[in-house]
């Protein structure tokens, strides 16, 4: 589309990008559509509706039309804007962190499950490999009593969870470290929630491009088989779960089962007051529970 061919109105522009998006075969073109151009206009949706036939700023058609070919391209429209909404709030993404997706959301259920239903604590809780933070940050966010500790081996994507931290003030409460796993981890915990890499190696290239392309490897990546970090938390976990405490972790769909023998070859075993299985709103078994018995 050259410039003197662009629509001038909100409306038409509109209706010209999600045609746009459309053809690419987006899934949400209207929706995307949307997001852009209230992104670049600064308009809410309810403007949007309201001041339809208002011109478009010749910044603003620059602006959307750039982000028009980064949606073809197959760019989430979270790491244009570098944030997504997790769990209610918003939370800064970079090139180090993982975007954080729905089904992640049913890990934060489990974990504050496990918490409300435990006598009123100063809780301690670990996420290992936190990424940008989503997890944990939203648990203490809705648990005042509880302090804890992030883990991840990227610089970069700590940089982003303490962006976080202090956006959704728990920063106070939290301690962001650099490591692997349990490796530069002290003391025990009452709850440690974890989404590791579950992606079997072979298994990336075949992700959609959205995921493949944009999001870390290294977050994505859990080995031949998919369960290379599961059984490098099964190994340390008993040393950092106090006796009664919980693990959560997110599973790869179908790995319930081999997941649930490596964490009970660590010495750990089904929750038993809290289910132990928790399904994302597909129905699909997403989060397991175990405890420290």
């Amino acid at each position: 589309m050259k410039g003197h061919l662009l629509p001038d109105s909100v409306a038409a522009f509109s209706a010209v990008v999600k045609d746009r998006l459309q053809v690419a075969g987006l899934a949400t073109p209207a929706l995307d559509a949307r997001m852009i151009i209230m992104r670049a206009t600064g308009l809410t949706h309810e403007e949007l509706i309201a001041r339809s036939g208002t011109s478009v700023a010749p910044e603003a058609r620059v602006q959307i039309m750039g982000m028009v070919r980064r949606r073809e391209e197959g760019e989430p429209l979270s790491r244009m804007f570098g944030e997504r909404e997790f769990y209610g709030r918003l939370f800064t993404l970079n090139s180090g962190t993982l975007d954080p997706r729905a089904d992640t959301e049913t890990l934060v259920d489990a974990g504050l499950r496990v918490l409300r239903e435990q006598p009123h604590q100063a809780w301690r809780i670990a996420d290992l490999g936190t990424g940008s933070g989503a997890v944990i940050i939203t648990v203490l966010a809705e648990m005042p009593e509880a302090g804890g500790v992030g883990t991840d081996l990227c610089i970069t994507a700590l940089k982003a969870a303490r962006v976080n931290a202090l956006r959704h003030k728990v920063a106070n409460r939290l301690e962001l470290i650099e490591g692997s796993w349990f490796e530069t981890l002290s003391g025990a915990f009452d709850l440690i929630v974890s989404n590791p890499p579950y992606i079997a190696s072979g298994a990336i290239a075949l992700l959609p491009r959205e995921v493949r392309l944009h999001d870390p490897h290294r977050a994505l990546d859990g080995g031949p088989d998919g369960l290379s970090a599961y059984r490098a938390i099964a190994e340390g976990v008993c040393r950092h779960l106090r006796i009664g405490g919980h693990l959560c972790v997110e599973i790869g769909e179908g790995q319930e089962g081999a997941v649930g023998a490596i964490m009970r070859g660590g010495g750990l075993r089904p929750a038993r007051r809290h289910p132990p299985v928790t399904a994302d709103l597909s129905g699909t078994p997403r989060v397991l529970t175990f405890v420290n018995a």
